[in-house]
């Protein structure tokens, strides 16, 4: 019985929109190649200069369409960086982009990786 309802609210819930792999839209513009979101609540975002490590993130919804981000560089010594995801919806009501901000500043402008690929002709 027990199992039985806790399997239906598991199937009422679904996971954000913002979860998922999110390549830059152009490299030129952004600061940041790639955000990748887990379910999990955590995350990995990936700095346009290439010599820079991975940034190791958390992450909590603070809307429908936004998450807060929290990331943190490899070197403990470094501050908190904290960043927000806001999922785009279009015409067609996918939610295939995003902006990512810091500061109320725009950082990079993202496309969810399965649209990039499928956009690219890349399966």
């Amino acid at each position: 019985m027990i199992t039985a309802s806790v399997a239906a609210t598991l199937v009422g819930c679904g996971g954000h929109p913002a979860a998922g792999n999110w390549d830059a839209e152009t490299v030129s513009s952004n600061e940041y190649l790639r955000l990748e979101v887990a379910f999990d609540g955590t995350g990995e975002l990936y700095p346009k200069e290439s010599q820079v490590s991975a940034l190791r993130c958390l992450w909590q919804a603070s809307s429908a369409e936004t998450i807060g981000i929290k990331c943190r560089h490899e070197n403990e010594n470094m501050a908190e960086e904290e960043f927000e995801l806001i999922v785009e919806e279009d015409a067609q009501g996918q939610r295939n982009r995003a902006l990512l901000q810091s500061a109320n500043r725009v950082v990079a402008r993202f496309a969810r990786a399965e649209f990039t690929k499928k956009s690219l002709g890349v399966e």
